[in-house]
């Protein structure tokens, strides 16, 4: 039996290699080979933050992501 794998956000170090990867000119699925990560992943983290394959920035799409994070709803309270 396969064990399913856990959802992990993108570190910050995957980041800045999508976002050197993109300026070399690689597409999102060989990048998401190289990262490990499915090509949807890739794919959402740059339109998801309001990029395009040129514009892509690490360091603003990590801060993106830390405020979408923190302004998610909390579960309910036991």
């Amino acid at each position: 039996m396969e064990k399913e794998r856990k959802y992990k956000r993108l570190t910050m170090k995957e980041r800045e290699d999508i976002s050197r990867l993109l300026s070399q000119g690689y597409s999102q699925n060989e990048i998401a080979g190289r990262l490990n990560r499915h090509k949807s992943t890739i794919s959402r983290e740059i339109a998801g933050r309001g990029f395009t394959t040129k514009s892509y920035r690490a360091n603003l799409a990590h801060k993106r992501s830390k405020k979408q994070a923190s302004s998610r709803k909390k579960g309910k309270k036991k």
